[in-house]
């Protein structure tokens, strides 16, 4: 993961009361978009999600590397025929 701006940290807490030092953070992984908002006037960071998923070819793609790299670590997943109107089953 790449931070590219300060912006998409979004809280870190260091803790140093415990055996091993160690941080945590939440970082925004998503593309943050410059915007100019005009209720107060000046530029601010957002997210997007037509900045993020183009389109559904975009986000197949996205779902073939997710089921690809889950595959090499170990895991048993199966991506559904693309292009068919199957719906999922409920497990309930």
């Amino acid at each position: 993961m790449t931070i590219e701006t300060k912006e998409q940290v979004i809280q870190s807490v260091l803790h140093l009361d415990e055996k091993t030092p160690h941080i945590h953070c939440v970082v925004v992984v998503v593309p943050l978009v410059k915007k100019f908002d005009k209720r107060v006037n000046k530029e601010r960071y957002s997210i997007s999600k037509r900045d993020y998923i183009k389109d559904q070819n975009y986000l197949s793609i996205l779902q073939d590397k997710y089921c690809f790299r889950l595959n090499n670590l170990g895991f048993k997943l199966e991506r559904d025929e693309k292009g068919t109107k199957i719906k999922n089953l409920s497990l309930g």
